[in-house]
């Protein structure tokens, strides 16, 4: 299941923003402190993802604060939609899938919800270009795989804090002691509304606290077309196509689906801080030409995240993947960075996985 959220990015006081907003809404809400002059704002009622509260709030906020209002909104992870308004008035709309919801919108309302990078322009931090805003929403090669990354990197040509743009009153409600560090300043609207704690100090050593490099998730999407799940998919899904009269092109279905998760890759690698890595169009182009290929490549630049990868390896099925990356330095008895070693990982597939016996010999040999 993938995320549900709505939240609003108002430019204005906090103090401001509550008092405008408590005369809005009758459920409970959190109003945050402001942060390079944008508030964010987490409603109840916005969270049931109806258009017609949350374009109410968003124009309300405006006009009663005569300032700038983005609502933003991610459903399931397979939408993003966005709408500015400022005065009051409707300025510009943006719909990941405007087909999503209705198969049958006309050419105009999808011209509607494309999204003008000029209207956000005068909003976003110094130095930004149009070019900038086009390459989040406008990006030729598609939207990234989980809807809200639309979102994180707009925040970030905004000026706004990516984290809370990532979340809506449920999550904030529930976990956001956990997941703002400021979480405990935000303001409440409604009686019944909690009041969010502290995050005490914690003694822990940084590297307990790091978050894994994602270079190694982007090389599992990379690869995911080795796996034979692509042609699985079709297997199943080509039979109910057809029944329905629609034509089935296997050829573009898997293209559409590779596509897809090299667009996985890319935001993966956008998360990654190896100093080192390879680019998407160096770790493509290395696919492309087979396993030998890719493992020769990743030796050469990122030796260090090689029980990681061939953990996701493992996982797929890769034997061929797995025996390159033998070639190239893998050392069965390395760990990942959940501290399990990469023989480890191909046990559980079982004593007679093709995977298994050869990093089992491999391991053996290095006695």
């Amino acid at each position: 299941m993938g995320a549900f959220f709505t939240n609003y990015q108002v430019r204005a006081t906090a103090s401001k923003v509550k008092k405008a907003l408590e005369k809005l809404v009758d459920t409970r809400a959190y109003v945050s402190p402001e942060k390079n002059g944008w508030v964010t704002v987490y409603d109840e009622s916005s969270d049931e993802q109806n258009e017609a509260i949350i374009t109410r709030i968003a124009a309300a906020l405006s006009k009663s604060l005569k300032t700038d209002v983005l609502a933003f909104l991610v459903h399931d992870s397979d939408v993003a939609m966005y709408w500015l308004y400022q005065g009051g008035a409707i300025k510009d709309e943006f719909n990941s899938a405007p087909d999503y919801f209705d198969e049958n919108i006309d050419d105009e309302t999808r011209a509607r919800f494309r999204g003008n990078p000029e209207a956000l322009l005068p909003l976003c931090i110094p130095g930004t270009t149009r070019e900038d805003i086009e390459a989040v929403i406008h990006t030729a090669d598609g939207l990234p795989l989980m809807a809200e990354g639309v979102f994180t990197d707009l925040a970030k040509l905004l000026g706004m804090d990516d984290a809370r743009v990532g979340l809506g009153f449920k999550y904030f409600d529930e976990e956001g002691d956990d997941l703002l560090p400021d979480a405990a300043d935000f303001e409440r609207v409604g009686q019944e509304t909690k009041q969010k704690k502290a995050r005490p100090p914690k003694a822990i050593e940084p590297a307990a606290f790091a978050i894994p490099d994602m270079f190694p998730a982007a090389i599992g999407m990379l690869t995911q077309c080795w796996s034979g799940k692509h042609e699985k998919y079709l297997q199943a899904v080509g039979p109910m196509l057809a029944a329905t009269g629609q034509k089935v092109e296997s050829d573009k279905m898997l293209k559409q689906l590779r596509d897809g998760f090299d667009r996985g890759a890319r935001d993966f690698l956008k998360h990654s801080t190896s100093p080192d890595r390879p680019s998407l169009e160096e770790l493509k182009a290395a696919r492309d030409q087979g396993p030998e290929a890719l493992a020769k490549l990743l030796a050469a630049r990122t030796p260090k995240m090689f029980a990681d990868i061939a953990a996701s390896a493992i996982h797929e099925g890769l034997e061929q993947f797995v025996a390159a990356l033998l070639a190239e330095g893998l050392d069965p008895n390395s760990k990942d960075h959940h501290g399990n070693t990469v023989l480890s990982q191909a046990e559980k597939l079982g004593p007679d996985s093709p995977i298994y016996r050869l990093l089992k010999s491999a391991a053996e040999k290095k006695r």
